[in-house]
């Protein structure tokens, strides 16, 4: 797949020529110096952090309505993903729920638009088809900002994976949402058949669980590798890792044992999905 360049999309785009004309700065956050954050979240332990973002004391999201086929919409909260400076962001797919309330709940947007003047159904977020809406909705929390937009285009919020992830964390509200008005004029955006959609999120599941899978044999190789160094203790009576140190034969079995319940603690770790 090709990767485009920052740059080359805001010439091909238009925004170079706006921002001139506006006197405002263009930033590819690929190019910026980056900073490693430790953030102990739901997916990321560390997150990279482009330096013009951990100045910023304001970030305001704006987005396009459209539907994704993977996630149903993709607003604001999806928005965010492209704050990521690395190009290659293919790994993530499997684990959006996480990787997005870990980027809203660092991030946390003052204010959130989602541009619906002419958005996107169907087979969304590229190839979909175009629709005439004339809506724009604002927020102050990314969560139940696209709640509302879900809800405006037919869709229930509770149904979109990465909203009822958010919520279930605690970094936005669904559940209480409601619009008050009248929306009967805005059409429900066509959607891919549901057969299709369920087959992208099975897909998504089998990764998920071969990416835990590959971690538990990982695990299980380095258990192996450092069961060895026990039978050379036994073997000559002590041994020097640079892990553990100088170990001896009467620590044989505090060093077994130790092994055995860290096994059994990533085991018990990637059940529950924790990295």
């Amino acid at each position: 797949m090709l990767l485009e360049n920052a740059d080359d999309e805001f010439e091909r785009l238009g925004y170079k020529e706006l921002a001139e004309n506006l006197g405002v700065e263009l930033v590819n956050l690929s190019k910026e110096r980056i900073y490693e954050v430790a953030l102990d979240g739901h997916f990321f332990e560390t997150l990279e952090v482009p330096e013009v973002l951990l100045k910023a004391t304001k970030i305001i999201s704006i987005a396009k309505l459209k539907t994704h086929v993977q996630h149903k919409i993709t607003c604001n909260m999806k928005n965010l993903f492209g704050l990521l400076p690395r190009k290659a962001k293919a790994k993530y797919h499997p684990f959006m729920n996480e990787v997005l309330a870990d980027l809203n709940d660092f991030y946390k947007p003052s204010l959130c638009i989602i541009d619906g003047i002419i958005g996107m159904e169907g087979f969304g977020p590229s190839d979909g088809n175009k629709k005439e809406v004339g809506i724009i909705i604002c927020g102050k929390n990314s969560v139940t900002t696209d709640a509302v937009a879900a809800k405006m285009i037919g869709f229930n919020p509770k149904g979109v994976p990465n909203l009822r992830f958010a919520e279930k964390v605690g970094i936005g509200t669904i559940s209480d949402v409601e619009i008050v008005g009248d929306i009967k004029s805005i059409e429900r955006f066509e959607f891919i058949p549901i057969y299709s959609y369920l087959a992208y999120r099975i897909s998504f599941s089998i990764s998920r669980f071969g990416f835990r899978v590959n971690n538990l044999m990982d695990g299980f190789s380095k258990f192996i590798s450092q069961a060895s160094v026990g039978f050379i203790v036994l073997k000559t009576g002590y041994f020097f890792t640079s892990d553990f140190g100088m170990l001896f034969r009467n620590n044989a079995f505090s060093y077994a044992k130790g092994l055995i319940l860290r096994y059994l603690l990533l085991i018990e770790m990637k059940m529950k999905g924790i990295r």
